[in-house]
């Protein structure tokens, strides 16, 4: 559980886990899923998710409330929080990934990776950064690893000048992805992989 700064004009939100936060709404969709099926904490958590906003709104009530950011980092623990997180992971992130992974002609471990995370912090692959270069898809014709290699390396660049300081500094993930791409370990076979310091694979 974090508290960082990433929310609209810089509001400070909650974040649970793998980037599940308030304005994406799915935070609240994670609550959702551990209430309804009871989960340890669930009664105690049910208090708060009234005030669990999402989109433009959210405020800063949750980022300051101590006792609920004690109550998510508990609930971490329990195999039913666990597997909600797993549930809204798989629904908004993992799949719709996936299926853009397929569809488009991708086959390497590293284009998925890259793909992957590319939804889970944005929503999709991001079409003002794909305009910023001229490979396409496989599907399309283009040349795998190149379109991989581009998306990244603009994509870093996109984050390394963001004047959102959270957004900033999350571009320790593409300078990975651009290290792995540099080193040809496009089947993430050649370890260990280090993100931010800290070892992954």
């Amino acid at each position: 559980m974090t508290v960082l700064a990433d929310g609209k004009n810089g509001r400070r939100q909650v974040t649970l886990g793998i980037q599940f936060d308030e304005a994406s709404g799915d935070l609240g969709r994670v609550l959702d899923l551990y209430l309804e099926n009871g989960g340890q904490y669930a009664q105690m958590l049910s208090d708060y998710r009234s005030k669990v906003n999402t989109g433009d709104n959210v405020s800063t009530v949750l980022a300051k409330n101590e006792s609920f950011k004690v109550l998510l980092k508990r609930a971490g623990s329990d195999p039913v929080m666990q597997a909600a997180q797993d549930t809204i992971f798989a629904a908004e992130t993992w799949d719709p990934a996936l299926r853009w992974f397929y569809a488009n002609g991708f086959t390497l471990p590293l284009s998925m990776l890259v793909i992957a995370d590319s939804f889970l912090q944005s929503g999709s692959m991001l079409q003002f950064l794909r305009n910023r270069f001229r490979e396409v898809p496989p599907a399309k014709g283009g040349q795998e690893k190149v379109f991989i290699a581009d998306y990244t390396y603009v994509r870093n660049n996109w984050l390394s000048g963001h004047p959102n300081r959270a957004i900033h500094n999350s571009a320790y993930r593409t300078r990975c992805y651009l290290s792995q791409i540099n080193s040809e370990n496009w089947n993430l076979d050649s370890l260990p992989i280090v993100m931010n310091g800290v070892r992954v694979a």
